[in-house]
C-alpha cells in the first residue's frame, strides 16, 4: 500500500481503491470491490488530521 500524496492519484483516477483510514478502518477487510477513487462519491485525498483521512491506498485489481 502506498502513503496518501494530499490528493488523488494520477493512477486512481476513474478506478477503484482499497484504503485504510486514520481510524483504522481498512477497506480490504470489508469492501471487496473498494472504494470509487473519484467523481460524485469518489474519496477525499485531503489530509486534515480527521479519523476519516485516508493514510495508505492501493488500486483494486
Amino acid at each position: 500500500m502506498a502513503p496518501n500524496p494530499g490528493h488523488l492519484p494520477p493512477e486512481a483516477a476513474g478506478r477503484r481503491v482499497h484504503v485504510i483510514l486514520r481510524d483504522g478502518y481498512d477497506t480490504r477487510q470489508r469492501e471487496p470491490a473498494g472504494w470509487p477513487a473519484d467523481g460524485a462519491r469518489g474519496c477525499n485525498w485531503r489530509i486534515r488530521n480527521f479519523r476519516a483521512d485516508i493514510l495508505e491506498w492501493e488500486l483494486v485489481l
